[in-house]
């Protein structure tokens, strides 16, 4: 027997031995089953875990980081301001503006790659890109993205849950503070379970799970007051609802995940309850640099909410001088002022003196405290890596050129290196986890609601069915961020001198222009190539396409026997590249249909040749025939 079966069968061997014992202890009575072991309704069993869950201090803190954000925190405990006292000076709010609008303009884009497959399952992959681009296009993935980078900036993790709902993948913005871990998995960063908490209104979930609607209605239980951050309404009919996960302990024989449980509960009864085939939980996290409590991060409001209070006191002390600071006499003896001197709507202080006098002025100890203010917010940007021109939205000066931009914004990021590459590792996570999903979507029955529309112009329908990869192991990859400079005007620089060198075409100039003034133009530009693309995608990918007489056929020419060079390259066959070569020699049979049309329509117009011969020179031409129809008309 060949080595490499007899390690087969013993791998076999051991992974079902493990996977028995596991289930032993599984099923143990002696042990003590959690809710995801209990074959019972869990709800009793995660209500009381996720009440005590909610006592975690955390959750405060990260709130009122949030209100360090928004500049909505108030009293003592926001460095000794006074209870209707804000920030001046929101520092905080500055940094986090300014790295969200750095992080957040270009999303990356996901490429998804087959490992060693043959060349129709890397046109499946091509196809699955397509259907990735129109899935995440119509739920609006840029945006809820930059939400979920907002959300990391500020408290040090942004979440985004996806979920199947009506046979279709959704996705949902989660705030860390509603999702739960146990204390002692998270610091020994083995964390198996997961908690979501959700407050809604009772006829609401009534409607969405109508199996149990008279438990709703008829329970007495409401939201805890842990989930809010203002005084309890008794107005208000919220209740609170737990999606639950555990994660799997192994695989059977078949490779299938068994152990695992998805759970949807409310205090008065289980709303969901199905085993969890993933080994993951649907939730993919976007942190900032973690600390070393097992924390997922830690976001700038806690990074400078101790110069951020520093700041306001220096901004109190400054106003208190200002205000400290009206027109004083010095009245020597028992003079008196006159009443005409007395005549003036200004603030005045009058002092009386005897002997030497001495006026005292706070202009001084104002421009210090100011001063010293601006400093300190100057060394609160350079800490955090963040030039203040680029805070205030500006360039500084000389830097008018789009590669000068460039090397400036590339010396800035240096700093700051380490966040765009957790955003393409987000980017990464959030598609492997799609097409997970949507397998698992697609295996239940569901598969024919799984479409999507892509294109840049006219939109396609891409079937989740068509270009599917099954089994196949599959590669998630982003693309490489916009490294064009941030104004237009840096941008059109840098375009014009690829342009001018001959690297990029001019409609790939309007293309990457992106203004606005210009989009409809550029559509119009590149109608015909990019109807010459599609009908090239579809001959590759559906089989016989026909060319219509309408279309740019030499553009269609021209690009089609570039790709047949370069997927022949790509290992296609003459077979695969059939219907594709067919369609470009009709194509090029009616573009020489065309040319004899018109060279015969040119020589019907010439006029004819006389009966004797030439005509000698000097001879006057007689006047030409008119046409019987309209010139280019074709019986």
């Amino acid at each position: 027997m060949p080595r490499s079966e007899t390690k087969a069968q013993g791998d076999k061997k051991r992974r079902k031995k493990l996977a028995e014992d596991l289930q032993e202890i599984h099923d143990s009575p002696a042990i003590d089953k959690r809710w995801y072991a209990n074959p019972e309704q869990p709800h009793d069993s995660i209500r009381d875990i996720v009440g005590k869950l909610l006592q975690d201090a955390r959750r405060g803190q990260i709130k009122f980081y949030r209100q360090l954000y928004f500049d909505e925190a108030r009293g003592e405990q926001y460095g000794h301001m006074f209870p209707d006292l804000c920030a001046r000076f929101n520092v905080i709010r500055s940094v986090v503006e300014t790295l969200h609008a750095r992080h957040g303009k270009h999303q990356p884009k996901p490429e998804i790659h087959t490992v060693g497959g043959t060349w129709k399952m890397r046109r499946r992959a091509k196809g699955m890109g397509r259907y990735i681009d129109g899935a995440w296009e119509q739920r609006k993935s840029d945006r809820m993205r930059r939400d979920a980078l907002l959300d990391c900036l500020v408290t040090g993790e942004g979440d985004i849950k996806q979920y199947e709902h009506q046979g279709r993948i959704e996705w949902s913005r989660v705030r860390c503070e509603n999702l739960l871990r146990h204390p002692r998995e998270v610091k020994a960063g083995h964390v198996r379970t997961l908690y979501e908490v959700a407050c809604i209104d009772r006829e609401v979930a009534a409607a969405a799970w109508p199996d149990s609607r008279h438990d709703i209605l008829n329970s007495t239980h409401r939201a805890p007051q842990e989930m809010f951050d203002g005084p309890e309404d008794e107005e208000d009919d919220l209740i609170l609802v737990v999606d639950a996960w555990h994660l799997p302990y192994g695989q059977d024989d078949n490779g299938e995940w068994v152990g695992g449980r998805h759970c949807v509960i409310s205090d008065a009864c289980t709303f969901h309850d199905e085993a969890w085939e993933l080994p993951r939980f649907p939730v993919c996290e976007l942190h900032m640099t973690g600390d070393t409590l097992g924390r997922a991060g830690v976001g700038y409001p806690e990074r400078l909410a101790g110069l951020q209070a520093s700041q306001n006191r220096l901004a109190e002390t400054a106003e208190e001088v200002a205000r400290l600071m009206p027109p004083r006499y010095a009245l020597i003896g028992g003079s008196v002022l006159q009443d005409e001197e007395r005549a003036t709507n200004l603030p005045a202080e009058f002092w009386q003196f005897t002997g030497d006098v001495k006026v005292l002025s706070g202009e001084a100890d104002l421009m210090q405290c100011m001063q010293a203010s601006a400093m300190q917010r100057a060394e609160m940007y350079n800490i955090e890596g963040i030039a203040q021109d680029s805070a205030q939205g500006t360039v500084p000066v000389n830097l008018d050129s789009g590669k000068a931009q460039l090397v400036h914004r590339d010396s800035g990021a240096e700093r700051l290196i380490e966040m765009p590459q957790r955003v393409e590792e987000f980017t990464t996570d959030l598609c492997r986890l799609e097409l997970d999903l949507t397998a698992m979507v697609a295996k239940s029955g569901n598969a024919e609601k799984l479409v999507a529309y892509a294109g840049k112009g006219q939109l396609q329908e891409v079937k989740f069915t068509d270009v599917s990869l099954g089994d196949s192991p599959v590669v998630v990859r982003v693309a490489a961020i916009n490294k064009f400079a941030n104004s237009p005007e840096g941008k059109h620089k840098q375009l014009m001198e690829l342009f001018q060198a001959g690297v990029i075409p001019l409609s790939k100039f309007q293309e990457l222009y992106e203004l606005t003034d210009l989009e409809a133009n550029s559509m119009e530009e590149a109608a015909g190539r990019d109807f010459a693309m599609q009908l090239i995608d579809q001959a590759l990918d559906n089989g016989v396409v026909t060319c219509p007489r309408y279309c740019d056929k030499a553009t269609l020419v021209n690009i089609g026997w570039k790709h047949v060079a370069l997927n022949g390259m790509d290992g296609a066959t003459d077979e695969d590249l059939e219907p594709l070569i067919a369609m470009l020699g009709y194509a090029q049979s009616l573009i020489d249909q065309e040319i004899e049309e018109q060279q015969a329509k040119l020589a019907a117009a010439q006029p004819a040749m006389p009966a004797g011969g030439p005509m000698p020179p000097g001879a006057p031409v007689p006047p030409p025939v008119p046409p019987t129809g309209p010139i280019g008309l074709v019986s």
